[in-house]
């Protein structure tokens, strides 16, 4: 069996040497789609902000109501095309 010595911990497997870099390879590609969806909402409130001052400037207020509601699913709209690409394919 082949093993790999480390300074005071003895050997270790070189089996398990591999499992604790694929933990932790999986934990960095977690931490990083956690970031880019953090962003992603960030952008996405800054937008909507900007569509609804947009819309309020060309819309009386008491009217507003049937765009905000398009605003509203034209972004769910777009935020489900762009969840569905980022799923990554069974395997």
């Amino acid at each position: 069996m082949q093993g790999l010595l480390l300074e005071n911990e003895g050997i270790i497997d070189l089996i398990e040497v591999e499992i604790m870099i694929k933990r932790t390879i999986s934990y960095f590609s977690e931490v990083k789609k956690q970031v880019a969806l953090a962003f992603s909402l960030v952008a996405g409130l800054s937008w909507t902000d900007a569509i609804k001052s947009f819309i309020g400037a060309f819309i009386p207020q008491q009217n507003a109501w049937p765009f905000l509601i398009l605003n509203a699913s034209i972004i769910t709209f777009f935020a489900a095309v762009v969840i569905r690409s980022l799923k990554e394919p069974e395997k």
